[in-house]
């Protein structure tokens, strides 16, 4: 939050003293950034709550709504960034003191490459869909700047139609990125399956349980940002209750130990094993 407010704050007195629509549009992307940040901090904190008497499987939920803000905040941008540079593209402007928009632009590359490190790795440790999200904003920032970095130089050299052009391929990638995290993080909230390797590495973890004779009626769906499962698990029926109680804890265990499950739900279905063929007579 702080870094994305100081970048807004420099990069907006930058646009004012040259005059550049790239450098104002990467403002306004910072202006955007800064409300993701609170909107970030509001629902990963919420979503790190425990479960309670009205959710009881927690408030994970909450972390890909955050993304989802992000991710509507950076379309709403993007669209009028590239409004703004399309009506501009036609009216013949100048870009006054363009050492000041260089050196604010170079400032931001460096920090949003920080920023990016940082969130990459805080989301990928917490397996949070907001802070990979941020992550992914930030890395697209660099990019971003660069494209407002050779608008203003462009448009310091007499190009001044590169300037507009800068700030079209801002909001179309602002818009691209939002888009792209949108998708993500609606799979999460409405509870899509995992992809095909976790859902048969969950099958795998459950067979190679000692007890456990089949599978079958798996599925599994995103709860927020975390998988719960359901599975049918075949056991032998000569088993007694304690046996079959003890083959379901296993399995449940191994199963909530693989990585982002939070859920397991274990049915036992009961099959005669197959007799064994009688030995031939001797001849």
């Amino acid at each position: 939050m702080t870094g994305n407010g100081g970048l807004f704050a420099l990069k907006t007195l930058a646009a004012w003293l040259t005059g550049s629509l790239a450098v104002l549009s990467d403002a306004l992307n910072s202006l955007t950034d800064t409300f993701g940040s609170i909107a970030v901090l509001v629902c990963v904190r919420l979503g790190a709550q425990e479960a309670d008497e009205s959710h009881p499987f927690g408030h994970g939920r909450a972390d890909p709504v955050a993304a989802l803000v992000i991710a509507i905040l950076a379309g709403v941008m993007g669209f009028e960034m590239m409004k703004l540079g399309v009506q501009s593209f036609w009216e013949e402007g100048e870009i006054a003191r363009s050492w000041i928009a260089i050196v604010a632009l170079s400032i931001t590359i460096v920090v949003k490459s920080g920023m990016t490190a940082s969130l990459q790795r805080a989301g990928r440790l917490s397996n949070s869909p907001a802070l990979l999200a941020s992550a992914t904003d930030s890395r697209n920032d660099v990019f971003v700047s660069a494209v407002a970095l050779a608008g203003v130089i462009g448009g310091s050299l007499g190009w001044t139609r590169l300037d507009s052009v800068a700030a079209i391929i801002i909001g179309l990638e602002i818009m691209r990125t939002g888009f792209h995290i949108d998708t993500k993080n609606i799979g999460y909230l409405i509870g899509r399956e995992p992809g095909r390797p976790q859902v048969e590495e969950i099958r795998q973890t459950a067979l190679e349980t000692r007890g456990v004779k089949g599978v079958h009626d798996l599925r599994a769906h995103y709860v927020g940002n975390l998988i719960h499962v359901e599975i049918h698990v075949e056991i032998d029926q000569e088993l007694g209750a304690q046996e079959a109680h003890d083959i379901a804890a296993a399995v449940h265990a191994a199963v909530e130990s693989l990585p982002h499950v939070e859920e397991a739900f274990i049915h036992l279905d009961p099959i005669r094993q197959p007799s064994l063929p009688l030995e031939p007579p001797n001849a």
